[in-house]
């Protein structure tokens, strides 16, 4: 109690002992008068209330409204609402809540997993912490202070929803051969809310982006390399299997020596740059001016180069055409 309120404080002293006065002097001898019992036990608890209630969070016109929001600050409620794995902060509030806050405590239970309040005394009535069950949740509020006997209570109801999904994925990057200057997409299948996709080549990071697929246009041999992508959100992240892209140029086809004679079975060697992993198909054909190819030889990827024996002898068929064509299987 404050110094300012002690003239108040005598007054009402004074007038509601006045009558307990006069009773004595009329007769000390009479028995007391139920009456004046009735006005003392009347003082006393105006007196209790008006020491309880003065600078007192939960005094005799205190009480609990319900809790609000404070990221970002939202109205006053009893239907608190979160998601599970985001972050919950919500303050009781009372109305007429006085001064003498080091005073003051708080309490809520049960709150939902993962939740917490500071019971101690001095606390600030914060509700935080992350929720990790969803459900409905009947809470109970306490708020008191040390300064008075009164305590106040207040029912509300927490809500926790099942938040986010964590990510998921269904569908892995696949591997692909394109040819130097072409354009290439690569896609995963994902399931899970609000997802973000970090695409990487090998550990270096190409793109983050709210799309499942990563198109590269003009690709050149820079571009071959292991591909994965991170899909993630705030439940969780999860890592793609690796996709090899492989950025080819079309096989360089020379001829050397020249015919050595004109007799029959004379040789001519073709040599073309191969990859390991990929066999190479060599074609002929006397004519270009039909789509007629004939296979020389189905070549493994082990040769740089390699011998072909004409089929015929060169002086009935004088020219040749010879085409590569690389195979995946």
């Amino acid at each position: 109690m404050k110094l300012q309120n002690a003239p108040a404080l005598v007054l009402a002293i004074g007038l509601q002992l006045a009558p307990v006065g006069r009773m004595i002097s009329t007769s000390t001898t009479a028995a007391i008068n139920p009456a004046g019992i009735g006005i003392v036990c009347r003082w006393l608890a105006c007196a209790a209330a008006l020491l309880g209630a003065y600078d007192t969070v939960s005094g005799a016109s205190a009480a609990i409204a319900g809790v609000a929001n404070t990221s970002p600050p939202g109205p006053v409620t009893t239907n608190a609402t979160g998601n599970v794995g985001q972050s919950f902060s919500y303050r009781i509030i009372v109305t007429n809540p006085g001064s003498s806050h080091a005073q003051d405590y708080w309490n809520a239970v049960p709150l939902p997993p993962g939740l917490t309040i500071n019971t101690n005394v001095g606390g600030n009535g914060y509700i935080t912490g992350t929720p990790t069950v969803a459900g409905v949740y009947p809470v109970t509020l306490t708020a008191g202070n040390m300064n008075s006997p009164i305590i106040v209570h207040k029912d509300i109801t927490i809500t926790i929803q099942g938040g986010t999904t964590p990510p998921g994925i269904t569908g892995q990057p696949q591997s692909q051969i394109v040819s130097a200057g072409a354009s290439v997409t690569l896609s995963v299948v994902a399931t899970g809310s609000n997802l973000t996709y970090y695409w990487r080549l090998d550990t270096n990071l190409v793109q983050r982006s709210s799309a499942a697929s990563l198109t590269l246009a003009n690709v050149a041999a820079t571009n071959s390399g292991f591909y994965s992508v991170i899909v993630s959100n705030s439940a969780g992240s999860l890592v793609s299997s690796n996709a090899q892209l492989l950025v080819v140029s079309p096989p360089d086809v020379s001829t050397a020596p020249a015919l050595t004679s004109a007799a029959s079975g004379a040789q001519v060697l073709l040599s073309w740059q191969s990859l390991a992993g990929y066999r190479y198909v060599l074609e002929s054909s006397d004519t270009l001016a039909t789509n007629s190819w004939t296979t020389v030889a189905d070549v493994p990827p082990v040769f740089t180069n390699h011998v072909v024996n004409l089929p015929q002898d060169p002086t009935v068929s004088p020219q040749r055409f010879f085409r590569v064509q690389m195979k995946t299987n």
